[in-house]
């Protein structure tokens, strides 16, 4: 079973996810003019404007959204991407956010405009603009299956290796702290979760800036030749065992993109449904916070990791993961490197746990009403925490890349077939501002 599924994502998903991306992202951007450079003055404009409403503000949507984007992708991810892909990865992980922009764009658009009003507010997702009703189901099933593991599978190992490393504490130990206190912030819905998410998530962004920022200074002269490697080793191609032409190149395009896609989420139709829930009349100004949300993640958070790491990468190459992480925040930060980055990791792991439940629980309401399966989920999710830490994180990681990919093929189908209205919604805003 194993080498079934490695052997899907490996021949399947890795080579189509990416390609996909980059084909439809492209066009999506040139047929929405590059409205990220075009009209950034307007942009701009629209997110510094005060939210009048009473109910979840766009800004406090947002963070629940980075909530489920910024995790272990932005730096164990990366980490992986560049031993797995080499400095060439991070080229591709910049060309497929910029390309990944407007399609988050697209989707929280969409989301917005087609969202339903509830008792408690506003919900909505990809379910709810993918018109056919047994993709729709398909895609919110997915949705919960994915939630068990990149929301929560993955961040528990990366929790748990971070805890056990750093600070000696046993895995159980730490499951069920983590599952306690998941469940304490999720059992009263996205109000209370998106209260936790407005404070963790720009002071946890702000101290890993701050670090990266230190450690990238301190070393400043080995900058340039890091960013002329992830250039140079993006279009290289290196000699290897049998000679392949090009496939380092197509390691560095396959990890780029999909761990930007991990790291991001762009595409996959999840991080729309906490757009939706934001007290917005306008679906297009909430679009530009999705915007914002890749440029934050991608361009901004995981670049800043990307640099770490490749300044002291041929070091510690024997290293990969947490410890390649924390020896290269060491070379500056010294022996408190690992205390700060597994705080952080600990950080940006629980929010992503948190975030992620909350999309389970928007599919979930889409395929059943029952309050009682809805209640199960939130006690399931919780519960876990626990024996996610013992999972191997391989095959986790393999069988995550099909869901998402599968959900992304399932979603991108849509988006391209509603652009009309993305455009005609984005030009009716244009004229009125």
């Amino acid at each position: 079973m194993k080498w079934l599924i490695e052997h899907i994502n490996d021949y399947v998903i890795a080579p189509l996810v990416p390609a996909v991306l980059i084909i439809c992202g492209f066009y999506i951007t040139a047929r929405l003019r590059f409205l990220y450079v075009t009209k950034f003055k307007v942009i701009m404009k629209a997110m510094l404007r005060k939210n009048r409403g009473d109910g979840v503000s766009p800004f406090r949507a947002l963070t629940a959204a980075l909530a489920g984007t910024l995790g272990v992708g932005n730096i164990l991810g990366v980490a992986s991407a560049v031993c797995a892909g080499g400095a060439g990865s991070v080229f591709w992980m910049w060309i497929g956010a910029l390309l990944s922009m407007m399609i988050k764009y697209c989707e929280v658009v969409l989301a917005v405009n087609h969202r339903q009003k509830g008792i408690n507010g506003f919900f909505g997702g990809a379910m709810y603009y993918i018109k056919n009703k047994g993709w729709a189901e398909a895609f919110a099933i997915l949705c919960v299956l994915a939630s068990f593991l990149i929301g929560n599978f993955i961040q528990m190992q990366a929790i748990s290796e971070t805890m056990k490393a750093t600070f000696g504490l046993p895995p159980i130990v730490c499951g069920v702290f983590i599952a306690l206190l998941v469940y304490l912030t999720i059992c009263k819905g996205f109000k209370r979760l998106s209260t936790v998410t407005v404070i963790l998530i720009p002071f946890a962004c702000a101290a890993f800036l701050l670090l990266s920022l230190y450690v990238i200074i301190d070393n400043l002269c080995y900058v340039p030749s890091a960013l002329l490697r992830i250039v140079k080793e993006a279009f290289s191609a290196k000699a290897a065992a049998g000679g392949a032409i090009g496939v380092s190149v197509m390691q560095a395009v396959r990890y780029g993109i999909s761990r930007g896609l991990i790291s991001n989420e762009s595409g996959c139709g999840t991080a729309p449904m906490a757009h939706a829930e934001a007290d917005t009349d306008c679906p297009v100004e909430q679009g530009f916070w999705g915007i914002f949300e890749v440029f934050a993640d991608t361009i901004i958070l995981c670049t800043a990791s990307a640099l770490v790491i490749l300044i002291s990468f041929d070091k510690f190459s024997y290293l990969s993961g947490m410890e390649l992480v924390i020896a290269c925040f060491s070379v500056s930060v010294g022996r408190a490197a690992g205390y700060i980055v597994s705080a952080l990791i600990l950080i940006f792991a629980f929010a992503t746990v948190v975030g992620w439940s909350h999309y389970g629980q928007i599919s979930l309401s889409y395929v059943t009403d029952s309050k009682k399966i809805q209640k199960l989920y939130v006690l399931m999710y919780s519960f876990c925490c626990i024996p996610a830490v013992y999972f191997s994180s391989s095959i986790v990681w393999s069988v995550t890349d099909i869901i998402l990919g599968v959900m992304t093929f399932i979603n991108m189908f849509w988006i391209m077939k509603r652009l009309g209205e993305v455009r005609r919604l984005t030009d009716e805003y244009l004229i009125s501002s």
